[in-house]
């Protein structure tokens, strides 16, 4: 058995960090830092597959839309709404509410609530409300991984720019 005083000095082991970062979406301490461009990388990619999934799930379900496609005006609005929307939705939804809530409710009960609020502010209705409840979860989730709206913001951006990408290619012109 080795002598303690010879081990050599530890680095943070998995858990310290996750407590860390745990601390930092409860009290709201890292908001707004940059978690790196690996997650920003993989937060992309993860927005990208669930745009390209929930397009061929309606895509099941529906033809392609045939009223023809947005002009430069319709197109300059939907990305101006992105823009400001956005960053608005998951500050309220993840920044104050999921990080309030940690304390009286635990991690998975805050949550599970604020991805119910979130799927209910996007649109009510069976179907749309679970596939919003679930992206609220894995919103959520990469908040309180990372301690950073970051991520979820840029997740958020390009599931609804990959949605509505794709429509508009589909969309008869």
């Amino acid at each position: 058995m080795r002598n303690e005083e010879s081990q050599p000095p530890s680095s943070p082991d998995v858990s310290s960090r996750a407590t860390r970062v745990n601390a930092a979406a409860m009290d709201g301490s890292g908001r707004w830092r940059n978690p790196g461009w690996r997650v920003l990388t993989l937060a992309a990619a993860v927005g990208t597959a669930m745009g390209l999934i929930r397009i061929a799930i309606a895509l099941l379900h529906m033809s392609p839309p045939q009223e023809g496609r947005p002009d430069a005006v319709g197109v300059t609005a939907f990305l101006v709404f992105l823009i400001l929307v956005v960053p608005l939705e998951e500050w309220l939804t993840r920044g104050v509410l999921l990080q309030r809530l940690i304390k009286p409710l635990g991690a998975v009960g805050a949550l599970l609530v604020s991805s119910a609020v979130f799927a209910f502010l996007h649109r009510w209705g069976f179907p749309a409300w679970i596939f919003r409840f679930v992206g609220g979860l894995v919103l959520g989730g990469f908040y309180l991984r990372t301690g950073s709206l970051w991520p979820s913001i840029v997740l958020h951006y390009m599931y609804n720019l990959t949605c509505n990408a794709v429509m508009y290619l589909l969309t008869a012109s």
